[in-house]
């Protein structure tokens, strides 16, 4: 989720329509991303992210402009072991499912905030039951944010649980992903992740400017020594 933020909340100020996020939740066997790994689809269907190499895109956006019309949340199963079409394993060699839900900029711009700051990434996300497609994180006090459903008076027991579940995540020292079993029937992705690495870059070389590029782009934190400005 961390890296789509900027450019969805560009897509939110343009306020052309509902923006979503895809999220890979679950993986039987193998994947080219791993869970966790988000993609943004802007109200105009561009993208920013992925989730695969390539197998899944075009079928999220689909569904993505479905429920942009319909409102909601939906879970899609790609990459079964048998392709229907030539009868042998699926490209990726597993099964993963895939999360399609509304973009909050709110509780999204959180988590950015906290990794921003050099704190691991924690968010919870709602995947089936009455209040799929809601989310929440921890911000960088560590205060629970969560979409507008969840901070309506009667869901106080989702919101616990998720708030345990995210503060427990934050004890633990490596990244964690899971599915859980929640109240009232509902079944939670939570993850933990830790903060983009930071790197020294010594001497604004031809090398080091080749570097600056390729750390940018994985949005890595990067601290540049040379004494010429």
């Amino acid at each position: 989720m961390f890296d789509i933020v900027p450019r969805m909340n560009e897509w939110s100020s343009e306020g052309d329509g509902p923006l979503y996020v895809a999220t890979v939740v679950a993986i039987e066997g193998s994947a080219v991303r791993g869970a966790g790994a988000s993609m943004g689809i802007s109200a105009h269907n561009s993208l920013v992210g992925s989730v695969s190499g390539g197998c899944i895109e075009s079928t999220a956006v689909a569904s993505a402009e479905t429920l942009r019309r319909q409102g909601g949340a939906e879970l899609l199963t790609f990459c079964s072991n048998d392709d229907e079409l030539i009868g042998a394993p699926a490209p990726c060699g597993g099964t993963v499912k895939v999360f399609l839900f509304p973009y909050d900029r709110r509780v999204s711009s959180a988590l950015y905030d906290r990794m921003e700051s050099g704190l691991p990434g924690l968010w919870a996300l709602v995947v089936e039951g009455e209040h799929r497609g809601e989310y929440a994180a921890l911000d960088e006090k560590g205060d629970f944010v969560g979409t507008g459903g969840l901070l309506t008076s009667g869901n106080g027991e989702l919101r616990g649980y998720l708030k345990g579940l995210l503060v427990e995540e934050s004890l633990k020292d490596r990244d964690s992903h899971r599915l859980t079993e929640g109240p009232a029937g509902a079944k939670v992705f939570v993850q933990r992740s830790a903060p983009p690495p930071r790197v020294l870059l010594v001497g604004g070389s031809h090398i080091g400017e080749a570097l600056c590029g390729i750390l940018h782009g994985m949005h890595w934190e990067l601290i540049l020594a040379d004494p010429r400005e």
